[in-house]
């Protein structure tokens, strides 16, 4: 009776036993199902529709587990769910939104019943480390963004310019320019003979007109049609004879004859040319032909003086003796117009000559730029005879030269010279000065906020006597279109300093510039000597 009392309440135990991890499974699974609601994103629909086949095993009768289990088999029966359920973590449930679903129910097989039902159908969870591992291969996947493209610039297709440039300067180092301004001009000739240099008395000027229009396709290729006028005037005499107005000639009592020459150049020129440039990152270059004519072109005369004592026949010294001669012949349209009141554009178109110039450009890096090229390189010369010549002729004695030029009385010049001028000139080839430049553009901060320019020329064709040019310009561009320079060179023989503003867009270009200028260098701080400007405009799209 006992022992089937004893049968009775292992049954009961066991059946109490099967409903309590029944119990703990259902409440297990809702927090787990809690939580996943919880999740930004929420889950998604297999889960959802698992969801209801877990409250529907918590929800099943007792009646409907199966309860035929030995007494033996409710440790091993009972403890399989309560395993799985306790070491299935919760966070797998928070890997949902990235597409891991729980595993459908498995039954627990009893490895020591035969042919027996399992006691509960429970739900087994996928371990944390494949949930994990998965979302480690997912976020290691580049990020796909939409960057915007990078627009390159392309190049405008077409542009023109037009415009003109006029320029002009005086300069000599006798005289300031302000002393014309004086009711009376005075000169101290002792102090000019002081300060005045060695190579004597200069004045000169220099002039350039410029008119052109051009138009560029593709930013690279640009043709300019272009008119222009320019030239240079220069003069000088020997500081000798500034000496010997200034302090007399002591060599004059020893009997000794001073001699010196006088200097002079005209080149005045007007062409017309078309020119054509390519323009790369790392070089470039130009060559522009024009057809040519003088307006007025004359080589060095070099004329000479000789300066020496005039004894009596007892051998005294009671003068000087002045001789003076020299020669021009001045070729061009101007001249011949003004000795023979002759000036026809035809003759002047069928007389011209053709010359050519180079230009090239090298970028090595992006801070250097190299140029050099050569200017008025002579293809076909002009022969011509059209122009005047002027011939003079001095010599005569004089006893008081110093005291009839500081009274003002200049009468011993007048009856002995012999001049004259003609109007028919021997026939001569006319070629324009042809240098060679060479220069470089430095941008020490690889931007346009300071450019430092040096640059040289070297004359080749009528340089006589020889000079050479060369200069420093500073220019600064800022706010895209405006700039500023400072050019300090020596041009034709004249030192310039010159101060520019101007504008360069491709709408409107605008060039205003003042500058001073003198044939000594140390009186272009010292003395106003010498004034140029220069002024330009243009428009274009």
């Amino acid at each position: 009776m006992k022992k089937k009392y004893l049968i009775v309440l292992c049954i009961v135990i066991g059946i109490v036993t099967a409903f309590g991890q029944d119990a703990t499974s259902a409440a297990t699974d809702s927090e787990i199902l809690t939580e996943q609601g919880a999740m930004p994103g929420g889950v998604k629909a297999d889960e959802a529709t698992a969801q209801p086949s877990r409250e529907n095993e918590a929800a099943m009768p007792e009646n409907e587990i199966p309860a035929a289990v030995s007494a033996d088999d409710n440790s091993s029966a009972a403890q399989s769910p309560a395993a799985s359920s306790e070491n299935a973590p919760a966070e797998p449930a928070a890997h949902a939104d990235i597409g891991v679903t729980e595993s459908p129910a498995l039954s627990v097989p009893n490895a020591n019943t035969n042919n027996k039902p399992s006691a509960a159908a429970e739900t087994v969870i996928v371990p944390e480390q494949g949930n994990k591992a998965q979302e480690q291969k997912e976020v290691s996947q580049p990020v796909e963004m939409n960057e915007p493209t990078q627009r390159t610039k392309k190049a405008r297709p077409f542009s023109l310019h037009t415009g003109f440039v006029v320029s002009g300067a005086v300069a000599n180092n006798i005289v300031s320019v302000l002393d014309f301004f004086q009711p009376e001009l005075l000169i101290d000739f002792n102090q000019l003979s002081r300060d005045t240099i060695k190579s004597g008395v200069h004045a000169g000027a220099i002039f350039n007109v410029d008119t052109f229009f051009r138009f560029t396709v593709l930013e690279k290729h640009t043709v300019k049609f272009s008119i222009t006028a320019n030239g240079d005037v220069w003069g000088n005499l020997p500081k000798s004879l500034l000496d010997l107005v200034a302090n007399g000639n002591p060599a004059t009592a020893t009997g000794e004859t001073i001699k010196g020459t006088l200097n002079a150049k005209i080149n005045a020129f007007v062409d017309a040319g078309i020119m054509y440039q390519f323009n790369n990152p790392s070089y470039g270059f130009s060559a522009r032909v024009a057809y040519f004519a003088p307006v007025a072109y004359m080589e060095n005369p070099s004329g000479t003086y000789s300066l020496s004592p005039h004894t009596t026949t007892g051998g005294v010294v009671d003068g000087i003796t002045l001789k003076a001669e020299g020669k021009a012949d001045i070729y061009g349209c101007l001249p011949d117009y003004l000795a023979n009141r002759n000036f026809s554009i035809l003759d002047i178109l069928k007389n011209g000559g053709v010359d050519l110039s180079l230009t090239g450009v090298f970028r090595p890096t992006g801070w250097v730029t190299i140029t050099g090229g050569i200017d008025y390189l002579p293809i076909m010369p002009i022969v011509t005879n059209k122009g005047m010549s002027a011939l003079f002729n001095y010599d005569d004695s004089v006893t008081n030269l110093l005291d009839n030029i500081a009274s003002g009385d200049f009468s011993f010049f007048k009856s002995p010279i012999t001049k004259s001028i003609s109007g028919t000139l021997n026939e001569k080839k006319i070629m324009r000065p042809c240098k060679i430049q060479i220069g470089a553009d430095f941008r020490p901060f690889q931007n346009d906020y300071l450019i430092l320019s040096p640059s040289f020329a070297f004359p080749v064709i009528n340089a006589k006597p020889y000079y050479v040019d060369g200069g420093l310009k500073i220019e600064s561009r800022f706010a895209k279109v405006l700039g500023v320079y400072l050019d300090t060179g020596c041009i034709e023989r004249v030192w310039r300093h010159e101060l520019c503003l101007f504008i360069a867009s491709r709408g409107f270009t605008f060039n205003l510039a003042a500058s001073v200028a003198s044939q000594d260098f140390r009186r272009t701080f010292t003395t106003l000597s010498g004034v140029g400007i220069k002024f330009g405009a243009g428009i274009g799209f």
